[in-house]
């Protein structure tokens, strides 16, 4: 239990880092150079990290009391951006690149 609770902790840690520090760099990196290709790539990305960030802190409330996190549905995630959803269907389309609900890939929880 001490070795899940500790890599769920530099997980939650980690994406918490890439949103507040990584990812901001790399978009106002992209922005300086007039690079924007990059922009939205790491525009998207740091859209998806922060989604995570979220997933990780409601999983580490549910691990913190012992419990397993009560998933309604499953795991969708857009393989364009890897925006991820939890719900019981997928939605019309990816909030943060708008790719169709057809791309995106459901995972069994």
């Amino acid at each position: 239990m001490e070795i899940h609770l500790r890599i769920l902790n530099l997980l939650s840690g980690g994406e918490e880092f890439k949103v507040n520090e990584i990812y901001p760099i790399y978009v106002e990196t992209a922005k300086f150079q007039n690079e924007k290709l990059a922009k939205i790539s790491f525009t998207w990305a740091l859209k998806a990290k922060e989604v995570y960030a979220e997933l990780y802190r409601e999983a580490k409330k549910y691990d913190d009391q012992g419990k397993d996190w009560p998933l309604e549905g499953n795991v969708w995630v857009c393989p364009v951006c890897d925006y991820t959803h939890v719900g019981l269907e997928a939605l019309g389309k990816c909030p943060i690149c708008s790719a169709s609900r057809e791309k995106v890939r459901e995972i069994l929880a």
